[in-house]
């Protein structure tokens, strides 16, 4: 930002210069045409969004990018906005959480027993007490908690590793509160906090427009091939279809998770590009993914990215029991990321949540491992060539991962059949039995 220093005389001498207004004009206007389409695609996806939540977006990105010396109390500003208009009630228990969460942060006792108690122990008795009475519970932001949960852990590895400044408290605000928190968990992470913000109008409205594609697939999956779908039918319906047909319904379940896991990940990135925050997409074409380590590097990377530093790297990494600590990582994502528990008002989480996400994470553990295991054996470097591009041997890998993972997804994305039947089902795909 440069302002005018010549010609003082001048009356219009210290006012920003016309190329200056002409770029914020642009930063503006495009970050208020991505975030009124988000509104559209968000409300495609089923995502709660209301225009007080959309106001409240434009209104922050409009200040920070007309007032950019104070970035993190405006953010922090505009993240309690929205969170007003998403949980009134939480918002005025999440402030003094974080608040006492800053003061206590160099404290490792004090800190997480706080952590604890008000964000899990807390909220999960007081829904069991008040079970019968919607109203004294349903003011609590499951998102919200498990945000600050999550972040609070990957936040006190990082410092440990002394990898992190001691943040201000505008900067500790923005990390638990920014507008896109409610969003997705662990988007703005503690390290990519400290990057300098500064719109890239480019980027923002490209990931608009890849979020748009991926809101009409799944609409058009919902609206137009419904009856194409394996989630939408039974397990007797699902028996007496064709081989090819179970493989065709079973695919694009799995196509329409993806896109959705996806899309719903990539409106936080789209509201933190519009703030300066110009972060990957969580997703890096991760159905294009020729091997079962590729999968997994590309599909949500930033929970990739807790899970390694906070599982696998302190239990040795790829130095010592690589295999046991390959399987604990997919394990402690089955537990920490997926069961529901952490942010949940439930004290209990039931089957879906432990015995399906922990057998489907072990079953793509072993892939992984396999896979691993496979190129030790051969001398092949886990890290190298892992650009996409186009080979017969690729196309293949790609074919026969997605299969796989779309095969092991039957677990958890068919929730309404029996246990037995949906095992029953992968050996139907893989032609151990036959039609019903």
């Amino acid at each position: 930002m440069n302002l005018s220093t010549e010609n003082t005389s001048s009356p219009t001498a210290g006012l920003p210069s016309a190329t200056w207004l002409d770029h914020v004009a642009v930063q503006l206007v495009g970050s208020t045409l991505a975030l009124l389409a988000l509104h559209g695609i968000a409300n495609i996806l089923a995502m709660p969004f209301n225009w007080p939540i959309t106001a409240a977006l434009i209104f922050g990105v409009v200040i920070v990018r007309l007032v950019p010396l104070s970035p993190y109390w405006l953010m922090t500003f505009a993240g309690f906005v929205v969170l007003y208009h998403w949980k009134p009630r939480f918002m005025f228990f999440e402030l003094p959480l974080l608040a006492l969460l800053w003061l206590l942060r160099n404290r490792v006792w004090a800190f997480w027993t706080t952590l604890v108690t008000l964000g899990l122990v807390a909220p999960k008795t007081w829904h069991r007490l008040t079970l019968h009475t919607p109203e004294a519970w349903n003011w609590i932001s499951e998102s919200a908690l498990g945000h600050i949960l999550l972040v609070s852990l990957l936040f006190w590895f990082e410092k440990r590793r002394g990898r992190l400044p001691d943040p201000t408290y505008p900067q500790w605000m923005t990390l638990f509160a920014a507008p896109s928190n409610p969003l997705n968990p662990i988007n703005l992470g503690p390290l990519e906090l400290w990057r300098v913000p500064k719109i890239n109008v480019v980027s923002l409205l490209k990931s608009v427009v890849l979020l748009g594609a991926k809101a009409i697939t799944i609409w058009l999956l919902d609206h137009r091939f419904s009856a194409l779908l394996a989630s939408n039918h039974s397990f007797a319906e699902l028996s007496s279809v064709s081989f090819p047909m179970l493989w065709c319904w079973v695919g694009l379940s799995y196509l329409k998770l993806a896109l959705y896991l996806s899309g719903s990940a990539d409106v936080a990135i789209v509201i933190l590009r519009a703030y300066g925050w110009n972060l990957d997409h969580p997703f890096r074409w991760a159905l294009l993914a020729w091997n079962p380590v590729e999968l997994w590097r590309r599909w949500s990377i930033y929970n990739r990215k807790l899970l390694l530093k906070c599982f696998y790297f302190p239990l040795g990494g790829g130095t010592k029991r690589r295999y046991l600590n390959v399987m604990v990582t997919f394990w402690a994502s089955a537990l920490v990321l997926h069961t529901g528990f952490f942010g949940s008002v439930y004290w209990m989480v039931g089957e879906y949540g432990l015995r399906d996400q922990f057998v489907y994470f072990t079953l793509q553990g072993f892939a992984v491992c396999a896979c691993l295991a496979l190129w030790q054996w051969k001398g092949k470097d886990p890290s190298s060539d892992k650009r996409l591009r186009i080979s017969a041997a690729r196309i293949a890998g790609t074919i026969g991962t997605q299969a796989y993972s779309a095969l092991v997804h039957i677990l958890i994305m068919l929730p309404n059949v029996d246990w037995a039947d949906r095992w029953k089902l992968m050996a139907r795909c893989l032609g151990v039995t036959g039609q019903q």
